[in-house]
């Protein structure tokens, strides 16, 4: 399983995919080999955007609120 999960990871380097790519890759079920790929890239989608605004806040420069 860890040799799987390796060369998941260096497909993924090698395609400039995030490491998320390759985690998601061994949870995701799909009924067809096509919904399974759909379902993957889906998130992959999702999280590239969730990391961008994340980014796109931080770098904004807006005052940060302290709770005490």
């Amino acid at each position: 399983m860890a040799e799987i999960e390796n060369s998941i990871a260096q497909c993924c380097k090698q395609l400039r995919l995030s490491t998320n790519f390759a985690g998601q890759a061994l949870t995701l079920e799909g009924d067809t080999p096509q919904k399974y790929l759909l379902n993957l890239l889906e998130n992959e989608i999702s999280y590239r955007i969730e990391k961008r605004k994340s980014k796109y806040l931080n770098t904004a420069g807006f005052p940060r609120r302290y709770r005490a």
